[in-house]
């Protein structure tokens, strides 16, 4: 069986190159690593609310808006 971080490597790639980009472009705030922000993205995908708190758009739209905060996203500067 694989571990975590062998489960993640490819969306972790992924990530990294995404990330990275908006950090280039200036879409992403770029004072945090990028190793950082997609362990960030990660966690915040693994992470459900309490069962019946949350309806599945509420979950949707708060995981949006969190990734895009943590992101530094320029929108929301």
């Amino acid at each position: 069986m694989a571990d975590d971080s062998t489960q993640h490597r490819p969306v972790s790639e992924r990530l990294t190159r995404v990330i990275a980009r908006g950090q280039h472009s200036e879409e992403f705030d770029d004072m945090l690593p990028t190793a950082w922000l997609v362990s960030v993205v990660l966690a915040i995908g693994h992470t459900l609310p309490d069962p019946g708190s949350m309806s599945e758009a509420e979950t949707s739209r708060a995981r949006h808006t969190t990734l895009l905060r943590a992101l530094g996203h320029q929108s929301l500067r």
